[in-house]
Formats: structure tokens, C-alpha cells, sequence
């Protein structure tokens, strides 16, 4: 851990008072008060972050204008070609790490894209639909309508009959047929709504399968 003041800061990462307080006003660099003077910590992790990146692109900036310079120099075996190289290698590495970081990412991008196509398909195949809450309520709802509309023919038919003074015999006749009807229309209705729920969930017709209420 090192603790820098505002020119020492500047100096090591290669830029100026003004760039300084800049990135100081925008949060990328935190200062604290020592001594009634702005003091930069390493260790904090917006500033080691801004000294790293910083070193990176000094670097590849070094590194490009070595290899622009229209002059080319050869490098003697000396302290200062060590420092370069030692650049050069950093500065490789940097890219190498940015690049892994990059597929890294991809790589999680994919697996939550696929993760979340799974989902989709389970929903569109009716895996988190509750298919026996929708069975009880099917069944409910169809044994519901067809006692109480039986109840509503039977007093209709009966009240008819009793009004034109239709005989018992053909009363029977009427309510038989009434009913017969009243049940092909229910098992129709049953029918239809298997398919519907079988196209709506992507299930097979055995998985879906629900027992025709008995008449």
C-alpha cells in the first residue's frame, strides 16, 4: 500500500493536475485529507483500478510509437531496453487478461441466453403450468353448468307440459331426449377444451388426459 499526494500521483500515472481533478470530480479516483492536503491511497480500489489502466495505456502508447517511429532506434543491451521490454510484456499480458475477461463474458451471456430459451420452451411445453388446478377447475366448472342447467330444463319442461296439459308419458319422452342432447353438448364442450388446453400447454394428448365426468 502506497499513499501518494496530488503531483506524486500525477507523475506515476502520467497525466496532469487538471486530468487529475477531473477524474477526481467524476468518482473514478477518491482522495482523502491528511494534513489539511488531498491524499490518493493505492489500495482503494477505484484508484488501483484508474492506476492499472492508466499504466496500460501508457504503455500501448509507448509501445505504438516505437513501432511508428519513423527512425526506428536498435535497442542496446541496457537498464532502460529492460524497462521497455518489461512494458512490452506487461502490456501484453494486460490485453491477454482483457481478452479472457471478454470471453468470459461471452461465455456467461451464453449460458444465461440458454438458460433463459429453457425456460421459455418449459413454459411453452407446460412445465410450470399447474395442468391439475386446471383439470379440477375444467372438471368444476362443466359439472357445475350441467347440474344446474339440468335443475333449469327440468322445471322449464315441467312447467310446459303442466301448462298445455302435455301427458306424463310424453313428458318423459320430452325430458328424455332434453337430456341426451344436454349431454352430447357437454361432452362436446369437454372435448373441445382437452384440445384447447393440449394446444395451449404442448402437451400429449396422455398427459393431459381428463376423465369425462359421468352423465
Amino acid at each position: 500500500m502506497a499513499i501518494y499526494s496530488r503531483p506524486e500521483f500525477c507523475k506515476l500515472v502520467g497525466i496532469k493536475q487538471a486530468a487529475l481533478s477531473t477524474q477526481i470530480s467524476r468518482g473514478k479516483i477518491i482522495v482523502f485529507e491528511e494534513g489539511g492536503k488531498d491524499k490518493i491511497d493505492d489500495s482503494i480500489r477505484e484508484n488501483a483500478d484508474f492506476i492499472k489502466k492508466q499504466q496500460t495505456t501508457n504503455a500501448l502508447k509507448e509501445a505504438k510509437e516505437v513501432v511508428n517511429s519513423d527512425n526506428p532506434v536498435q535497442i542496446p543491451h541496457s537498464e532502460k531496453s529492460k524497462k521497455l521490454k518489461n512494458k512490452e510484456e506487461k502490456t501484453q499480458m494486460s490485453l491477454f487478461d482483457l481478452n479472457l475477461e471478454k470471453a468470459r463474458a461471452d461465455i456467461d451471456k451464453k449460458y444465461i441466453d440458454t438458460r433463459l430459451a429453457e425456460m421459455k420452451m418449459e413454459v411453452l411445453m407446460g412445465a410450470n403450468i399447474p395442468i391439475n388446478h386446471v383439470k379440477s377447475i375444467v372438471s368444476t366448472l362443466s359439472k357445475s353448468i350441467l347440474t344446474n342447467y339440468k335443475a333449469f330444463q327440468d322445471q322449464i319442461i315441467s312447467e310446459f307440459c303442466h301448462q298445455y296439459k302435455i301427458s306424463d308419458a310424453e313428458r318423459s319422452k320430452i325430458l328424455a331426449k332434453a337430456v341426451a342432447g344436454l349431454n352430447a353438448i357437454h361432452l362436446k364442450a369437454v372435448s373441445e377444451s382437452k384440445i384447447q388446453m393440449k394446444n395451449a400447454m404442448g402437451t400429449t394428448q396422455n398427459e393431459l388426459a381428463i376423465e369425462d365426468d359421468e352423465q
